[in-house]
């Protein structure tokens, strides 16, 4: 017999709060391999890359790519901060 009391994956507990991107930690898959991190260590990582990668333009702009993915996630993360600060403010009111 099954047990049914199972939540699917990837749903967030109920009374759990949710996690800042920022301080999220991230494995990406770049093209030599992993990079891990936080999203400003994995950007800082594959800007590194790409400007030392100075012989091959294509594999340099695949680096910059990634870095800029990673640049949004932390433009995303500013902006849930300020939100959630906003919120907490308004509360306080």
């Amino acid at each position: 017999m099954r047990n049914n009391n199972k939540r699917p994956r990837g749903r967030q507990q109920p009374n759990k709060r949710p996690v800042n991107p920022k301080f999220q930690t991230f494995d990406s898959n770049g093209p030599d391999g992993r990079v891990r991190g936080n999203a400003q260590q994995v950007q800082e990582k594959y800007v590194s890359l790409a400007k030392d990668c100075t012989d091959d333009p294509v594999l340099a702009e695949n680096y910059y790519q990634h870095a800029e993915h990673y640049h949004r996630i932390l433009q995303a993360a500013q902006e849930w901060e300020n939100q959630r600060r906003d919120e907490r403010g308004s509360d306080n009111s």
